[in-house]
């Protein structure tokens, strides 16, 4: 059980964009339980996207990089793993409408033992232009990002922020009109305000030699 730190509220002005050329950052991939709690069928149109993986299926994710599998975890639960821990590309999987526009996307993750330790979700994305908004979640920080025409990532923001390995973690992305807003188990780690992607698709892959674990992915509608 975690217990969450107050939420911070100071809300950080847009920062200069830093143009990077690291042939390391990654482009998304074009195409398109804690205890578990039983996520109930519902008909409630707020909710866009809910996947808990224990049916053993994996449904309405539209790709799906190889090596993704599911698996049952040491207490029982189904979860989504994604071995890289050897691998130099970034695998991942996409979901969701081009339409998508005021959403928050929140689901379980853990990184494994293993060099890397790199979560990183693509939101607001498009796959035709290739850009929109990229989250990454590493051990030591969280940044905010964007990509424009499948070139590499413009830096927004990026916050000091400690993870454990083999720990499940919440994680929550919001994008409310110009508002966004990445938590970590309720602390809010970055909220800013950029206007330059309104809807959009996600994408999540995990980061290069980094063995990943997600569940619980659920993403519902913010619009009013």
């Amino acid at each position: 059980t975690f217990i969450p730190t107050p939420m911070v509220t100071n809300k950080t002005p847009t920062l200069a964009l830093v143009t990077t050329s690291d042939p390391s950052i990654p482009t998304p991939i074009v195409t398109n339980k804690t205890p578990t709690l039983a996520l109930a069928t519902t008909s409630d149109p707020s909710i866009l996207f809910n996947e808990d993986f224990e049916d053993g299926k994996v449904q309405k994710i539209t790709y799906i990089s190889e090596g993704w599998q599911i698996i049952t975890d040491e207490v029982g639960n189904k979860v989504y793993d994604i071995d890289n821990s050897k691998g130099s590309a970034f695998p991942g999987i996409n979901f969701g409408s081009e339409n998508w526009t005021d959403y928050e996307i929140k689901f379980r993750v853990r990184v494994l033992e293993g060099s890397g330790s790199w979560v990183i979700v693509y939101f607001r994305d498009n796959a035709t232009s290739q850009s929109g908004y990229v989250a990454s979640i590493d051990l030591t920080g969280t940044g905010l990002a964007y990509h424009i025409n499948g070139r590499p990532w413009k830096e927004l923001i990026n916050r000091e922020y400690s993870l454990k390995r083999n720990t499940w973690y919440w994680i929550s992305i919001e994008t409310k009109g110009s508002d966004i807003k990445i938590s970590i188990n309720d602390f809010v780690v970055i909220y800013t305000d950029d206007t330059l992607f309104d809807s959009g698709r996600i994408n999540m892959q995990v980061g290069q030699y980094t063995h990943m674990q997600v569940d619980d992915i659920k993403v519902t509608s913010l619009e009013k």
